[in-house]
């Protein structure tokens, strides 16, 4: 009876212990929630917890990159004024990890940047391209050159203690590594006893 109960609590911790992980996963914002008729675009100012500047949500504009720079279902991010769009944090700071980008009408260069001083200038086409930037502890993003298509733009928020918060695939390997060092201290405890000859 006592094994069982055991066994049960040991359940338990890791089923919260994953649950609690889950939320502090990277998130993806893909627009695709922005309600815009097909072929048309509106302008964004607050979404999904960022305040956005020079920037419009499109749906299918018959235009070069428009249509093809959509990753996700329908909709994707352009700069409106072919200048510079910036999306800045409602909330803190946060890690950019990585974004789709692509040309509206022709192939472009543009540069992407943060409040902290990281730049990356992309060449970019009409076919949407995934790249990974990985910078940490900002709280704003530009980018500019050229009309940019965003689409699928995934980060982290950071956490109280200045850190991006660990995904849950980081907590389970935790999790299983603290259960496997349990189970071998508790093998090695449950030993039968042999005295010396």
């Amino acid at each position: 009876m006592r094994k069982i109960w055991r066994d049960g609590r040991v359940s338990v911790a890791a089923i919260a212990t994953i649950a609690s992980a889950s939320s502090a996963m990277a998130t993806t914002i893909n627009f695709d929630d922005v309600v815009v008729s097909s072929g048309n675009y509106v302008t964004l100012s607050t979404y999904d917890g960022f305040t956005w500047s020079n920037a419009a949500v499109e749906n299918h504009i018959p235009v070069g990159g428009y249509i093809t720079g959509i990753v996700s279902q329908s909709n994707a991010l352009f700069d409106i004024t072919g200048n510079k769009a910036t999306f800045t944090s409602n909330s803190g700071t946060f890690t950019f990890d990585s974004a789709y980008f692509a040309s509206a009408p022709s192939s472009s260069s543009v540069v992407v940047s943060d409040n902290l001083g990281d730049s990356k200038t992309l060449a970019i086409t009409s076919s949407p391209v995934l790249f990974t930037f990985d910078w940490s502890g900002v709280s704003s993003v530009s980018f500019k050159g050229g009309v940019a298509v965003v689409d699928n733009i995934t980060f982290e928020p950071t956490v109280a203690g200045g850190t991006a918060a660990p995904e849950a695939s980081t907590w389970a390997m935790m999790l299983f590594g603290f259960l496997g060092v349990g189970f071998l201290a508790q093998r090695r405890t449950r030993a039968p006893f042999v005295p010396a000859a």
